[in-house]
């Protein structure tokens, strides 16, 4: 159990390993994939990258679906 701004939440989630080294998903394919996740009844995705971050349509697809 964490807790996030004061309230326990339990945490359910994957892994997220890049599919592509070059950084070259569509947006369409971001938001599908975490879309995925979400239907899932996931709250949270782990990155696991090897040192690259993820590029900005990743994350606002985590904020759209309320994924950590």
């Amino acid at each position: 159990l964490f807790r996030i701004n004061g309230q326990p939440i339990f945490i359910r989630g994957g892994n997220w390993i890049l599919s592509d080294g070059l950084l070259r998903l569509s947006e369409k394919r971001y938001q599908t994939d975490i879309k995925f996740h979400a239907d899932m009844n996931f709250n949270m995705i782990r990155c696991w990258g090897g040192g690259i971050a993820e590029r900005p349509e990743f994350y606002h697809y985590c904020d759209v679906y309320g994924l950590l």
